[in-house]
């Protein structure tokens, strides 16, 4: 048994490390891009470097439960949102704020989310 779990965490591992050589290649386009800008707000970058070292750091199982409660608060939020949405439509500002995620998992999930709001209430 130790050995099947040992093998579940080396496998846990390598896509971890997969998953970073995808996510260093696309840190290293982003710091091309904010060179040229130089109009980024250092306390913004320095928290979403934070967010970013944070979730580099996890393991496998830490990020699906990470991603997880993600889709539990996008489902939260959309609920509300479609429950009144006159009255509600002041949540829609909670989206941004996830999308701020360095995550690309958790800006697909908000973008999606978003979608399916929209398409539901919007007439026609």
């Amino acid at each position: 048994m130790d050995e099947e779990e040992e093998g579940g965490e080396e496998i846990g591992k390598r896509q971890a490390d997969d998953s970073n050589e995808d996510d260093d290649e696309e840190e290293e386009d982003e710091d091309d891009e904010g060179d040229s800008e130089g109009n980024e707000d250092e306390d913004g970058s320095a928290a979403l470097q934070a967010k970013k070292d944070r979730l580099e750091g996890m393991t496998y199982a830490e990020r699906e439960m990470y991603h997880n409660k993600t889709k539990e608060k996008l489902a939260d939020l959309a609920n509300q949102i479609l429950e009144n949405p006159e009255e509600k439509v002041g949540l829609l500002g909670h989206f941004y704020e996830i999308f701020q995620e360095p995550s690309a998992t958790v800006k697909k999930l908000c973008l999606l989310t978003q979608f399916a709001i929209f398409r539901d209430i919007l007439p026609g």
